[in-house]
Parts: structure tokens; C-alpha cells; sequence
């Protein structure tokens, strides 16, 4: 596979000045021990059980000053974060120019397209070389998976409602929402080697729906598929395996609001304010109650790190290592260029990555990445931790609309380490 492929999916490049603004996090004393490097997936601990839930929180963070460019004049120009004008030297495709079409663009910076005509398309998922879209042909919606490299392949047929993918290995995972008069459940289909329907297999059909893609994930080790619906948390029989989907016991009174897998195949589900851990799938089902975060906080995502986790709560950042404490390291002032944090987050090594969305230089929207490292006590964006785009770790998909002076509007979607468009003639 040539190098630009789609599995240059994710981080905007940009070409406008950059900013070197850096935030300094004021050092705090850590009761657990030293922390291990998260190293690889497969490497990393499971977490172990408190005899009680942690709860002190203490801070290890500074007022983050604005980040700042200039535009050629002398007055500079406060910004949050730079926008996606990655698209001002790339040319819409001649095939393109009085259509709409589907579009990957690589690390080479030539667009392939992936799809052509006048049928709507909406990108569910990329991978390292592959997306997956949902292409509208009159009343029917098809499910194509294609690389930019060869003819897409139509994978199956949609029902009415949401829907996204999962890319397991090879295999191709459907999921979509179902509704009947006042019932919604969620049905995951896997579509093995991405072969169309006689390939297929239902691997779960579960009450509740879906309100974000990353709250549906697959275990890389046993193929198991977990799905947190706003009924409750579910997981299927590994890969290999047939059998009805079991369910993770959940406190009713409380709505999850975010879970995370673990290398030995748990789960760290969030509740509220408090995050749980669930024991491992093939043993008794239970939750253990691991760490209650402040009062109010509202935790929006989670994701395993080291011998803990970090998550985002009520746009603030918080980390947990071993015994605890909790540590606040990233606040929200009006100050803040990490004021307006999503609530996506990948952990590489010992950096912690953050998605932002913010208003860009070039007054359109735009989102960018914020990097913590715990161990130097700082905060920098991805462009000043990383030397180019390329080199930052895979991130959840992001979206935003953009235009540039070849496209007359444009959609982009972020992941892997590279791009994919939509565009409308």
C-alpha cells in the first residue's frame, strides 16, 4: 500500500504562523508510586481494586495563558487553537468539479476519489487504509468500504437510522440504530472480511441507542464487542464464538455517560461523577466502585493510563495513578486556550492527548489537539510536541466544515493520520 493511503487519516496540518505559547503545570506531591510507562497495549496493568473509592482530588495545573499568532502585521492576533486550512494547495479533482464526491487525501497530498456522484455520502468510520461510508441511491442506503486504491465494494444494506462502523482486522462491524413505534435498540452486525451480506453475522441485538461512536468498541485482542446504550452496558461473545450478548449490571438511578476497555478485557465504565470498574467477561458480573470525582463534575470520557486512568469531566482534566490521589492537571478559565475541551482523549506513551474545538485564525471552525505530559508538568499543543501531523498517535474522528479557495464546501473527517472529504459541487 502506497504510503498516503487513508491510513493517513487524522491531524490537521496547517500553514499559517504557529503560536509558542506553552503552559507550565505547578509540580504536586503524588502518593502512589512511581508510575509505570504505558508502553504497549498489551503491556499495561490491570487496574487494582481500592479497599475504599478514592476521592481526594488535588491540583497540579496553571492558568493556561492564550495562545497567540501574528498575521503578518505587528499586532498579533489571540487565537485558541489553528484551523483546518490543510485544503488551501489541494485542487478538487476534475471528476469532482460538477458533483459531489467522496475524496481521500493522504500524507502526499494528492486526493483519491473514493466515491462519485450526484448520491449523498456520509462517512461512518476510517481506518489505518480503509473507510466506510453510507452511500444514499434513492430510497436505499448501502454501507461501501473502500481504500482509494481500488473500485469501493458494497458491503450491505442500511435500515432506517443512524448508523457507524467498526473496523475489526479485516472484519467490518455495522452498527445501527432501530427504532419500532416507541422501542430503540441497537443491532451490531459483523460482516466478516468485509465480504458482503453472505458473509454477515449478528453479533448483538441490544434495547437502548447509541449516543456517540465511541461509546461502541471491540476488544483487539478477543474480537468481544461492548456497547454502552442509554439502557445500559452490553458485550458479546468473543469473535470466534456464537451467543446472545450479556449485560453489565448498572445502577438505574444513574445514566452512564462513558466507558473505556482494558488490555485484560474489563471495563471502566463512568457514572456520573464516579467511575467504575467491571469484572472480566468470562467471570461473575459486577462493578467495583473505583474513584468518585467532585461534586457537579460530570465525566464526558475515559481512557485507560498506566496503572489508572485519565478522563475529562466538566471540561477540566483529571489523571489517576495506582493508590490515587486524583490529579486535576488541565482547568477551564476564560483565559484558557483548553477551554472549550471535548470530550475525546488517546493516551501515547505518557502524553495524553485531548481534542479542542475552538475558534480558528482563519474564522472558520476549527479543531486542534492539546498534548499534556505528566512527568514534565506541561501542556502544549500537538504542532509544538510533535514535529509534523504525521507523527501524532491516532485520534477519534473529528469533524468540521471548512472551505478553501478550489473547494466550494467541504466536509472533513479526521483519524488515522490523514484525511477524508465530502464535497458538494
Amino acid at each position: 500500500m502506497k504510503a498516503f493511503a487513508v491510513s493517513f487519516l487524522a491531524l490537521t496540518a496547517c500553514f499559517s504562523p504557529i503560536p509558542q505559547a506553552e503552559t507550565t503545570l505547578r509540580p504536586v506531591s503524588v502518593l502512589a508510586p512511581e508510575p509505570m510507562d504505558a508502553g504497549a497495549v498489551h503491556a499495561r496493568p490491570e487496574l487494582a481494586i481500592p479497599a475504599t473509592p478514592i476521592t481526594d482530588v488535588v491540583d497540579a495545573l496553571a492558568p493556561n495563558p492564550p495562545a497567540t499568532i501574528s498575521d503578518g502585521s505587528d499586532q498579533p492576533m489571540a487565537v485558541n487553537c489553528r484551523g483546518d486550512d490543510y485544503l488551501r494547495d489541494v485542487r478538487r479533482p476534475q471528476q469532482c468539479v460538477d458533483t459531489g464526491c467522496l475524496v481521500s487525501i493522504g500524507s502526499d497530498r494528492q486526493p483519491r476519489v473514493l466515491d462519485l456522484g450526484t448520491a449523498g455520502f456520509q462517512v461512518v468510520a476510517t481506518s489505518a487504509t480503509r473507510t466506510a461510508w453510507v452511500r444514499q441511491n434513492g430510497q436505499t442506503r448501502v454501507l461501501m468500504v473502500g481504500d482509494g486504491m481500488a473500485a469501493p465494494k458494497q458491503v450491505g444494506s442500511m435500515v432506517s437510522g443512524a448508523a457507524t462502523v467498526l473496523f475489526d482486522g479485516d472484519d467490518v462491524l455495522l452498527i445501527e440504530a432501530v427504532s419500532s413505534s416507541d422501542t430503540q435498540w441497537t443491532r451490531i452486525t459483523r460482516y466478516a472480511e468485509g465480504q458482503p451480506e453472505s458473509s454477515r453475522r449478528l453479533v448483538m441485538e441490544v434495547p437502548g441507542s447509541v449516543r456517540q461512536p465511541r461509546l461502541v468498541a471491540v476488544h483487539p485482542a478477543t474480537g468481544r464487542v461492548w456497547a454502552l446504550t442509554s439502557v445500559g452496558l452490553f458485550f458479546s461473545a468473543p469473535r470466534t464464538e456464537t451467543g446472545a450478548a450479556s449485560e453489565v449490571p448498572l445502577d438505574r438511578t444513574t445514566a452512564p455517560t462513558a466507558f473505556a476497555l482494558l488490555p485484560g478485557g474489563s471495563a471502566l465504565v463512568a457514572m456520573g461523577s464516579a467511575v467504575w470498574l467491571t469484572s472480566p467477561p468470562d467471570s461473575a458480573a459486577r462493578l467495583d466502585h473505583l474513584a468518585t470525582f467532585p461534586e457537579r463534575s460530570v465525566i464526558q470520557a475515559i481512557a485507560p493510563y498506566g496503572t489508572g486512568f485519565v478522563a475529562i469531566a466538566s471540561s477540566e482534566v483529571f489523571i489517576l495513578e495506582g493508590a490515587g490521589p486524583i490529579r486535576r492537571v488541565l482547568g477551564r478559565s476564560e483565559a484558557s486556550p483548553y477551554s472549550s475541551t471535548e470530550p475525546a482523549l488517546v493516551v501515547s506513551g505518557r502524553k495524553v492527548l485531548i481534542s479542542t474545538l475552538c475558534l480558528s485564525w482563519s474564522s472558520y471552525p476549527g479543531y486542534d489537539v492539546a498534548v499534556l505530559d505528566p512527568d514534565t508538568k506541561t501542556a502544549q499543543w500537538w504542532w509544538q510536541a510533535y514535529p509534523s501531523q504525521w507523527d501524532v498517535p491516532a485520534f477519534p474522528v473529528t469533524r468540521a466544515n471548512v472551505g478553501s479557495n478550489s473547494w466550494s464546501s467541504v466536509e472533513v473527517h479526521r483519524a488515522g493520520s490523514g484525511f477524508v472529504t465530502t464535497s458538494l459541487p
